[in-house]
C-alpha cells in the first residue's frame, strides 16, 4: 500500500518532524544509497563517507542521505584488515624512524624495509596495516542489503522513536491483552495498564532524561515493537520536539501508517531486548562481545563483565568477548576440525549459534581471516595449520 505523503505529514509529523512514504522521490533515494553501499563492498569506511558526501551534492537533503546512511550501516560488517595488529606495525615504524632523521621519501621507505623485515611482512603489507585499525580505514566487508521500501520503513520506525525519546507521556492501545507489556513500560517510568471493552490500554510516563541511556533506548524500542505486534494498536504521545519547545501531540494508528512504521524484524527487537534485559533470571547468550554487551546496557565494558560474571560465572573471557564452555566446545569441534574452512560459511555457523559479530569473535578465538576479493572466497585457519582448501 501507497499511503499520500499528505497523511503522513499531517498526521504523523504535526510540522514536528518528517517521515517518508513510498512515493518515487523516497524510493529513489534508498535504491540509490542502497547501490552505494553495494558499490562500496572490499572498498574502505573513507571510501564510502565520500560516496555518501556527492548524494548530498548532487541535490539529495542531507539530514535524509545521513539518517538512511545510518539505517544502512546496520546490514554492514566492517573489517579492519592488516597483516599485523596495527600498533605492533606502528611501533616498529616508530622505533626505526627514531633511528635517524626522515626527511626525504627515501629515508622513510628505508624505515618501512627495516621494520617489514624485523616482522617479517613486505614493506607494502606493513604500510597496509599501520592505521588499519582507524574508524576510515576499515574495509566494508559484507553489505546485506534490505529492499528500499524495508529501508524507508526501518527509518520511520528510527524516527519514531526519536519522538517518543522526547515523550513525557506515552498511550497505547490496542485489542486483546499482553501481560509482558506492563514490566516493559515500567522500566521507562511509572506505568498503568487496563482493560476497557475488549481493548487495553497502557500509559506511561517516561522518566525525563535529557539524553535516554543505552537501556532506556533499548526498553523504548521494546516497548514501541512489542505494541506494533498487537491487533488494530493506536498509540498517542505528549512529546517536547525539539527539546526545550512546548509539548506537541503525536499520533500514529496501525490502519493508517503502520504498513510505512512497521519494519519486518519486530519480533527480533523485542527478543534482543530480553537478551539484555537485567530482568530476574535472564540468561545471556553463549558468546557475548563485551563492547557490543555494553553499549546496549548504557554502562562501562567493566561493568558489562560484571553483570556477565554474575549471571554465569563459567564464561570464559577470550579478550573482549565471553562464551560459555559448551559454545566453546561447539566452535572448536567445527571450526577446529577443518585445515581451512571458507570464511563465509564459519560467519554463517557463528550467526547461526547467536553471534552478531562473527570477525571479532573468530579473532579473539586465534583464528586467521585470509580475506579474498568477495566474502565466500576469503579462508578462516589456525596459525601453523594452512593448507590448500
Amino acid at each position: 500500500m501507497i499511503l499520500p505523503p499528505e497523511l503522513l505529514r499531517t498526521r504523523i509529523s504535526r510540522g514536528i518532524i518528517r517521515l517518508l512514504y513510498a512515493g518515487e522521490e523516497s524510493l529513489s533515494l534508498a535504491r540509490t544509497l542502497i547501490a552505494v553501499f553495494e558499490e562500496a563492498e572490499e572498498k574502505k569506511r573513507g571510501e564510502l563517507q565520500e560516496a555518501l558526501r556527492r548524494c548530498e551534492e548532487i541535490g539529495y537533503d542531507y539530514r535524509l542521505v545521513r539518517g538512511l546512511a545510518s539505517i544502512l550501516e546496520e546490514h554492514c560488517t566492517f573489517q579492519a584488515r592488516a597483516l599485523v595488529d596495527p600498533e605492533e606495525a606502528r611501533r616498529a615504524a616508530f622505533e626505526e624512524a627514531g633511528k635517524e632523521p626522515i626527511i626525504t621519501d627515501e629515508q622513510r621507505f628505508r624505515a618501512l624495509m627495516r621494520a617489514a623485515e624485523r616482522l617479517g611482512i613486505s614493506p607494502k603489507d606493513l604500510e597496509e596495516s599501520l592505521y588499519a585499525d582507524l574508524w576510515e580505514e576499515q574495509t566494508l566487508a559484507a553489505f546485506d542489503a534490505p529492499e528500499p521500501l524495508e529501508l524507508l520503513r526501518s527509518y520511520n520506525f528510527s524516527l519514531t522513536l526519536t519522538l517518543l525519546a522526547q515523550a513525557r507521556r506515552i498511550e497505547a492501545r490496542f485489542r486483546g491483552r499482553d501481560d509482558s507489556l506492563e514490566p516493559i513500560g515500567k522500566g521507562l517510568g511509572p506505568c498503568l495498564v487496563k482493560g476497557e471493552g475488549g481493548l487495553s490500554i497502557i500509559v506511561v510516563e517516561p522518566l525525563s532524561s535529557a539524553k535516554p541511556s543505552g537501556r532506556q533506548a533499548s526498553e523504548l524500542e521494546a516497548f514501541l515493537s512489542r505494541i506494533m505486534l498487537q491487533e488494530r494498536w493506536r498509540l498517542m504521545a505528549e512529546v517536547e520536539y525539539p527539546p526545550r519547545t512546548k509539548l506537541r501531540r503525536f499520533e500514529v494508528v496501525q490502519e493508517i501508517h503502520g504498513e510505512m512504521i512497521t519494519p519486518r524484524n519486530l519480533k527480533e527487537r523485542v527478543d534482543q531486548w530480553r537478551t539484555h534485559s537485567r530482568l530476574e533470571g535472564h540468561r545471556e547468550d553463549g558468546i557475548v562481545v563485551v563492547e557490543e554487551l555494553a553499549s546496549k546496557l548504557g554502562t562501562t565494558e567493566k561493568e558489562a563483565k560484571r553483570i556477565l560474571r554474575e549471571r554465569n560465572k563459567s564464561y570464559i573471557d577470550i579478550g573482549g568477548v565471553y562464551i560459555t564452555p559448551e559454545k566453546l566446545d561447539i566452535l572448536e569441534s567445527h571450526l577446529g576440525g577443518s585445515q581451512s574452512l571458507s570464511l563465509s560459511k564459519a560467519m554463517s555457523f557463528l550467526r547461526g549459534l547467536g553471534c552478531r559479530r562473527p570477525i571479532q569473535v573468530l579473532e579473539a578465538l586465534g583464528y586467521t581471516v585470509e580475506w579474498d576479493e568477495s566474502l565466500k572466497d576469503g579462508r578462516v585457519y589456525k596459525p601453523g595449520k594452512r593448507q590448500s582448501p
